[in-house]
């Protein structure tokens, strides 16, 4: 039950209390209980409006104790809810979007642009080496690796933008209302905030990228597939780099 609903039905106690006390005190008093006590005494205006009073401020007493315990209650149980919620759409590790969230929000930006012909890019990251990375010193440094590089990116894109781990060493990045330029300008930035940041005793480590846009026709796995092979194509040609391939260009023919 939602508060609102639970105020609502408050309310509506409170209310049946008035209404049967005024019922009782200016219809039913006189015709009952004179069939029964035949010395009854009819009661004054006065007399009845203290009894309706007395009625309902006692019935708001008695509502107090349950309110208080019943506003308590939703409120824990919605806690409860959004937490179980963040939880299912989180990534325990980097706090970022997981997998399945992230999947679920490329997939409504795509509904989107298609509706409202709308553009946005994809943004697919990589960590360069990272399995030297925990062969070296561990999979716990590797740990502390990628949340620190999570945070870079997180700090790096607009509060508009969309984060979240894809896997791995791997991350996507949703820019909304951007094309292959500006997407690609993004990843550039995230590269060179990676390539920057100091990791303490691992020193410095570095990204690739792969951007593309969104083009009609799109769903979530031609995306991926385009910001994939554009990923592998910044590795093959030497890593800490940004590639970026359009619709029409990876439906041409080699």
């Amino acid at each position: 039950m939602s508060q609102k609903d639970f105020f609502a039905t408050l309310l509506a106690i409170f209310a049946t209390v008035v209404l049967l006390s005024l019922a009782w005190e200016f219809c039913l008093e006189d015709r009952l209980l004179p069939r029964v006590f035949h010395d009854h005494r009819t009661e004054t205006n006065r007399e009845r409006w203290e009894f309706v009073g007395t009625a309902a401020f006692f019935s708001l007493l008695a509502l107090i104790v349950p309110g208080v315990i019943g506003v308590r209650s939703i409120r824990q149980d919605q806690l409860l809810r959004s937490e179980v919620i963040r939880l299912s759409q989180e990534d325990a590790l980097t706090s970022l979007y997981n997998r399945r969230r992230i999947t679920e929000l490329l997939e409504t930006e795509i509904r989107r642009a298609a509706r409202y012909e709308t553009g946005f890019c994809l943004l697919m990251m990589d960590v360069d080496h990272f399995k030297s990375v925990n062969d070296v010193y561990g999979h716990q440094a590797g740990d502390r690796v990628l949340a620190a590089l999570a945070g870079v990116v997180r700090s790096t894109v607009r509060a508009t933008d969309l984060v979240g781990r894809w896997g791995g060493e791997e991350f996507m990045v949703i820019s909304l209302h951007s094309n292959t330029q500006g997407g690609a300008s993004l990843a550039n930035s995230i590269r060179t905030r990676i390539e920057q940041a100091d990791l303490g005793e691992l020193g410095h480590i570095t990204a690739s990228f792969g951007v593309t846009a969104f083009a009609a026709g799109d769903d979530s796995e031609a995306m991926v597939a385009r910001a994939d092979a554009a990923l592998y194509a910044a590795k093959r040609l030497g890593r800490n780099r940004v590639e970026s391939v359009s619709a029409e260009s990876a439906d041409r023919p080699e």
